[in-house]
């Protein structure tokens, strides 16, 4: 359950890292506003490096958020992958079973294994 619930969490970050973007758009548009006439003004370049850092922290967010998501589908692309082979396994192991049961010893025998299935598959 723990792959499960860290991937809801993702999936809800990167939810609200599209809903911050918006904002952060008006944010930086405003401060560029501010400072397009008055680059001078005391804290203009303070506040000109912030929105920088800010934008470039925003980026990186959203980066990790894209590489959570890809990595996200990597787990599920191997939990299906993983599934099918345990049901293969469980299906050699019923099919083997069958075998054994029905013609004893002979059944471990390597050269006799077509041979077995046939058999299986006529009393199935």
């Amino acid at each position: 359950m723990f792959i499960f619930d860290t991937v809801f969490k993702y999936s809800r970050l990167d939810d609200e890292i599209v809903n911050l973007r918006p904002r952060l758009l008006d944010v930086l548009v405003t401060a560029k506003d501010l400072l397009r006439n008055k680059e001078f003004v005391p804290g203009g370049v303070e506040l000109k490096s912030n929105m920088n850092r800010l934008e470039k922290k925003f980026n990186a967010l959203k980066d990790s958020s894209k590489q959570l998501i890809n990595s996200k589908r990597t787990i599920d692309s191997q939990m299906k992958k993983f599934g099918d082979l345990k049901k293969s396994i469980e299906n050699s192991i019923t099919r083997k079973e069958r075998m054994l049961n029905v013609l004893g010893p002979l059944g471990t025998s390597v050269t006799y294994g077509n041979v077995q299935l046939d058999q299986v598959h006529f009393f199935s």
